[in-house]
C-alpha cells in the first residue's frame, strides 16, 4: 500500500521518517495477521 509523508525538514529529520515508516509497516503487518487469524 503506497504511503506518503510530507514534513518540514526543519522539524523532522530522515531518521524520524524512517522510524515512522518502520512503525507503520509493523502495524500494517499486525493488522493483516489479526484479520487472517479471525478468518480461520
Amino acid at each position: 500500500m503506497p504511503a506518503t509523508l510530507l514534513v518540514n525538514h526543519a522539524l523532522v529529520d530522515g531518521a524520524r521518517m524512517g522510524q515512522f515508516f518502520a512503525m507503520l509497516a509493523r502495524e500494517m503487518k499486525r493488522f493483516v495477521d489479526e484479520r487472517a487469524c479471525a478468518r480461520q
